[in-house]
C-alpha cells in the first residue's frame, strides 16, 4: 500500500479538562482549505468516546452533526455537556470551537466562533440485550460478490480500482482506497463500493464519521465525463466544472460495533433521491465483510462552486 497520512494520529482528542478536549485539523483530511465533514465528526466521536469511557459507554450508537460555519486547518476546542447521562445509555452534546483560543482554562475566548455541533448518544455495544427479529431487508440490484484477498491484489474477477477525475484535484480522497464494481456503469446517483484505508490501518467505531462521508460527494461527480474525449452523461456537465461538496448536517445510526482491532474493509450503498438548485441527499449503508449492517447515515449537502471554498478569507 502507498504511504497516506494517518487518519488515527491526526483525528486524536487531547484532554484538557473535565469536559473539555483539544484537536488538531490537519491539512491532509482538507478539501481545499475545509476539513472534511466526516473526518470532523470522527473527531466528535472520539471525544464522546474519551468522555463516555468512565460510564463504559464508549460506542456510538446514534450521531446527529450540524455544520454551523466551515472549520479550518489548525487548533480546534471541543466542549461537551451532559444532556442525559445513564447507566446504560448516555447522550452528550459537543461544540467544536475555533479562533481566538486561549492557552489556558477556559480554553475558549468570548470571540471564538462555534463552529459545528453534535448530539451524540453512547453505550456499550456489545452489552446490548433484547428483541432481534429477521426483517428481510436487503439492497435493490445488490454488488457482485467478492474475494477480498484477491481484490487487495488488484486481481478480483468482479471488482477493481476506482479512479475519478476529482481525485487528480481532492488529495483526500485518496486517503481511501475505492474499489467499484467492473464492467457496471454507475446508476445515477446510486453506487457500490468496497473500501479500505491508503495505509496499514483499519476501520473503527471512530472512524465511522469518516467513512459514512467518504461516498457522498462522489455521487454528483457520476455525472462528469470519464476523459476529455467522452460525452457528457445525460443532465451532467463538463469535465473541468469544479464543485465544492460542503456537508450541511449528517446524522449516524451504529447497528453493531467493529471488531477490537478494526476492520480493514468495508463496503458502503450510497445513494442520492434528489439532486437540485445546488442541495443534494445522501443516504449511506455500511456493511462489514459479511455483509451486515454496520450504520446508517443520512446527509444534506451542497454542491457549490469551487470558488466558495478557495476564496475564503476568513483566517484562523
Amino acid at each position: 500500500m502507498k504511504e497516506a497520512p494517518s487518519f488515527d494520529k491526526d483525528s486524536q482528542v487531547t484532554r484538557l479538562g473535565a469536559a473539555t478536549f483539544a484537536a488538531n485539523l490537519t491539512k491532509p483530511f482538507c478539501v481545499g482549505t475545509v476539513p472534511n465533514g466526516g473526518y470532523v465528526a470522527s473527531v466528535f466521536l472520539r471525544v464522546a468516546r474519551e468522555y463516555l469511557s468512565v460510564r463504559n459507554q464508549p460506542d456510538p450508537i446514534a450521531a446527529h452533526w450540524q455544520f454551523l460555519h466551515a472549520t479550518h486547518q489548525g487548533p480546534a476546542v471541543l466542549v461537551v455537556e451532559d444532556v442525559k447521562p445513564g447507566r446504560g445509555v448516555s447522550v452528550v452534546h459537543v461544540a467544536l470551537y475555533q479562533g481566538e483560543l486561549l492557552p489556558q482554562e477556559p480554553w475558549v475566548s468570548p470571540k471564538s466562533k462555534k463552529r459545528a455541533v453534535s448530539y451524540i448518544t453512547n453505550s456499550l455495544l456489545v452489552a446490548e440485550e433484547g428483541i432481534t427479529l429477521p426483517t428481510g431487508f436487503d439492497i435493490k440490484d445488490p454488488p457482485p460478490p467478492v474475494d477480498l484477498e484477491l481484490l487487495a491484489k488488484g486481481v478480483d474477477a468482479n471488482w477493481e480500482r476506482l479512479y475519478m477525475s476529482i481525485m487528480d484535484h481532492v488529495p483526500i480522497l485518496n486517503n481511501l482506497e475505492f474499489y467499484a464494481p467492473k464492467d457496471c456503469p454507475f446508476r445515477p446517483a446510486s453506487y457500490d463500493f468496497w473500501l479500505r484505508m491508503a495505509n496499514s490501518e483499519t476501520f473503527t467505531n471512530a472512524s465511522l464519521g469518516y467513512v459514512s462521508d467518504a461516498g457522498p460527494p462522489l455521487l454528483v461527480e457520476t455525472f462528469r465525463p470519464v476523459d476529455a474525449d467522452a460525452e457528457i452523461p445525460a443532465g451532467g456537465f463538463a469535465i473541468d466544472k469544479m464543485f465544492w461538496y460542503p456537508t450541511v448536517t449528517m446524522s449516524l445510526e451504529v447497528k453493531k460495533a467493529l471488531a477490537p482491532q478494526g476492520e480493514e474493509w468495508l463496503r458502503l450503498r450510497v445513494a442520492a433521491k434528489v439532486v437540485k438548485n445546488g442541495r443534494y441527499d445522501a443516504e449511506v449503508i455500511v456493511f462489514d465483510q459479511k455483509g451486515e449492517v454496520v450504520a446508517l447515515s443520512n446527509h444534506v449537502a451542497l454542491a457549490v462552486d469551487i470558488e466558495r471554498n478557495t476564496s475564503r478569507s476568513e483566517k484562523l
